[in-house]
């Protein structure tokens, strides 16, 4: 082989000897042919036959290379130089293939060994030179071109090579010198002329360069180095239609090609044609990723279509793929990332105004465009999922809040947002499991909002019915902030509905501690002292919430439920009377004053109030059971019956209300439908009084 990278070079192979001559000549003559993997099979037999012959391995190596496999080709001329280690062209043909595999510094050692072993061997000194060109050494190179020109001047490789060479040193009117004299050996030496038309190029001379193009095309109809330079020249003398042709024929015999790829973007580009040129320049990039100049060649698009994020961020690739660009272009990365911030403020303060002028559709279209910039602007997430939860759309609210606790799981605020939406959504449960998950990877942020965030998930499974729930969550919430009266308020419910009054006062007394203005928490005190039965006590606390918020109407209604207990109705009807005068649509407070002036029999003004209560609210059975009662109470049978079968209607197991029909019935004299009822009474609560009035009924009968 004469010269790496070159499209005209040969490996050398020869003839063999001993057994295996005869495999050896077949595939040389195959190889001679093109039939290059019959010769590999050739080879290989031969190697089976004499797997010590050099000159086998040898041409298994060169076969190999011919066919691209360098590393295959590599290790067979490694077994070569083995069994004969002082072969100066398996040590050339080694190198070569270095060349290919890319460890150019390897390949120079094999050049050096051949020429240590024959100074004189102008192929091995060609293919040094090209080496150290890779490597940088120019100087290095042209000293071993000038070494083969002085051994055969009239190789026209060596004189090539030398002109690339000082081309890449910025000498091209020398190189042209040199292009020329290649030329006048060989003028269908298409190379030559390739590599002037780029030294003229260089120059500014366009129009030389372009005939020299043409020229090498003319004689190398498929060289691609040629057309694609061609293109690149017509693009900088404003031909860009004739550019694209040219950059097009070039995909058409090889679509592989990236330099192409690139060349046809630009043309389109600058024809304006920017998704077209983008889609080429991706194809240049799939081909090979680290071209810094398709990526510069994306940013000025970008920048052209007013897409300043995505041109800052292929101006900085290219400037990290090709450190000599930062001076370039850092003018245009500026630029961008001065639109990029100003555009992001504006999206970013019209979306917050829009959010709270309650238009939450509009300030997401707003926030959207922030993130498109900013994917993990952790702020905009926020906002968004709030707006979000404005419109009810919890699922994409909550899915937005997990990317947040996944940017920053430690940010307790978003863990309280996000356990707000969860609530909303009526998984409350699932929000204290994610908090506890938190609490156990990140120790450390055992805070208030943490709390807050349990606080109001214990709140949701307590209205849930959820106590055990509930009560779990409320401690981990004080576990974090003792004092913590919403988390102390809830406990005590959850204790309360759980039948622990002694712990709920217990815990209503601390939280007391924290807050004794609080009118509420002594209401709620209250309560749990009437359920253990402490009226006294709980009169008290209800009395001392009323000097705190004299128009409370809980703690009025409350105070009414104790008075109630303890038979004091006198007192319930004035505790409940000033419930009204603060609610009065309040039925609850209606239905117990009608209990108040039943307990007083005082019948018409108990009746008024159960009416009242059922005008207000018709969906309560016990409303309907206690007037119907009073009804029977002032012999009115058949409207006492009307009232208690409304109550049976909207609960068919309320197995008071069933005894009371039976009772009824009883007084109308319809026996047997009364037995009936007590017995469905019975069926649903066994009871003994309704037991000896039906068989009192049934012995009569």
């Amino acid at each position: 082989m004469t010269g790496a990278g070159e499209d005209d070079e040969k490996w050398s192979i020869f003839g063999g000897s001993g057994d295996s001559e005869e495999l050896v000549a077949e595939g040389t003559e195959l190889y001679t042919r093109g039939k290059y993997a019959d010769a590999l099979n050739k080879f290989n037999a031969a190697l089976q036959a004499d797997p010590a012959s050099p000159t086998a391995w040898l041409n298994k190596g060169g076969t190999l290379a011919v066919l691209g496999k360098y590393e295959e080709a590599h290790t067979a001329f490694d077994e070569a130089l083995k069994l004969d280690p002082g072969n100066t062209l398996v040590l050339r043909n080694k190198g070569i293939t270095e060349i290919y595999l890319g460890r150019v510094e390897d390949a120079i050692l094999s050049f050096d060994r051949a020429l240590e072993i024959d100074p004189t061997d102008v192929t091995a000194l060609l293919n040094r030179g090209i080496a150290l060109v890779k490597t940088g050494r120019h100087e290095e190179g042209v000293r071993c071109f000038d070494r083969v020109l002085d051994m055969d001047f009239r190789n026209t490789i060596a004189w090539v090579q030398k002109g690339k060479a000082l081309a890449i040193m910025g000498r091209a009117r020398e190189a042209i010198e040199l292009f020329e004299k290649a030329l006048a050996l060989n003028p269908a030496n298409a190379e030559a002329w390739l590599h002037k038309g780029l030294a003229l190029a260089t120059m500014d001379q366009k129009d030389q360069a372009l005939t020299a193009y043409d020229r090498a095309l003319e004689i190398s109809p498929r060289l691609l180095p040629g057309m694609t330079s061609k293109g690149i020249l017509l693009i900088k003398m404003g031909d860009y239609e004739g550019a694209l042709r040219v950059m097009d024929e070039a995909i058409a015999l090889d679509p592989g090609d990236p330099n192409a790829w690139f060349g046809k973007g630009v043309a389109l580009k600058i024809l304006g044609r920017y998704d077209e040129a983008l889609a080429s320049f991706d194809r240049a990039l799939a081909i090979n990723p680290s071209d810094a100049s398709v990526f510069q060649g994306k940013g000025d698009i970008y920048v052209l279509s007013g897409r300043y994020k995505e041109a800052l961020e292929s101006y900085v690739k290219a400037r990290e793929l090709d450190p000599s660009l930062a001076g370039p272009l850092q003018g245009a990365i500026d630029r961008c990332i001065a639109f990029v911030q100003f555009n992001m403020n504006q999206w970013r303060d019209q979306g917050l105004f829009l959010l709270s002028q309650d238009e939450p559709v509009e300030a997401i279209r707003y926030f959207d465009r922030v993130l498109e910039v900013e994917p993990e602007e952790a702020d905009i997430l926020l906002r968004r999922s709030e707006a979000l939860s404005a419109l009810g759309r919890q699922d994409e609210s909550l899915a937005g809040l997990d990317r947040l606790v996944q940017l920053n799981p430690k940010d307790t605020g978003t863990w309280l947002k996000r356990t707000l939406v969860l609530v909303g959504l009526g998984r409350a449960e699932d929000a204290a499991v994610a908090l506890d998950g938190a609490v156990r990877d990140h120790p450390e942020i055992r805070d208030g909002r943490l709390s807050e965030a349990y606080t109001r998930a214990g709140d949701a499974m307590t209205t849930a019915g959820n106590y055990e729930g509930a009560l779990s969550a409320y401690d981990n919430a004080l576990g974090m902030a003792p004092a913590n009266p919403p988390a102390l308020v809830g406990k005590g419910r959850a204790l309360a509905m759980l039948d622990r009054p002694v712990e709920a006062a217990s815990v209503f007394d601390r939280a007391l501690q924290l807050e004794p203005e609080n009118p509420d928490i002594w209401v709620r005190k209250g309560i749990v002292l009437d359920i253990m039965g402490r009226f006294n006590e709980a009169i008290h606390s209800y009395e001392h919430a009323l000097t705190l918020k004299p128009r409370d109407a809980n703690a009025w209604f409350n105070l009414g439920i104790t008075l109630l207990n303890q038979s004091e109705f006198e007192e319930a009807v004035k505790a409940f009377d000033q419930v009204l005068e603060v609610d009065p649509r309040n039925a609850e407070a209606y239905y117990n004053r009608g209990v108040a002036f039943l307990g007083l029999k005082k019948y018409e003004k108990s009746l008024m109030s159960f009416n009242k209560a059922v005008e207000i609210d018709d969906m309560v059975p016990e409303f309907w059971h206690s007037k119907g009662c009073v009804h029977g109470i002032l012999r009115d049978f058949n409207e006492a019956m009307r009232d208690i079968d409304k109550a049976i209607a909207l609960n068919p197991k309320f197995a008071m209300a069933w005894r009371s029909r039976g009772l009824f019935l009883q007084f109308l004299g319809k026996l047997s439908d009364a037995v009936a009822s007590y017995e469905r009474s019975l069926a649903l609560e066994f009871d003994p009084d309704t037991e000896k009035m039906k068989e009192e009924i049934k012995a009569k009968m």
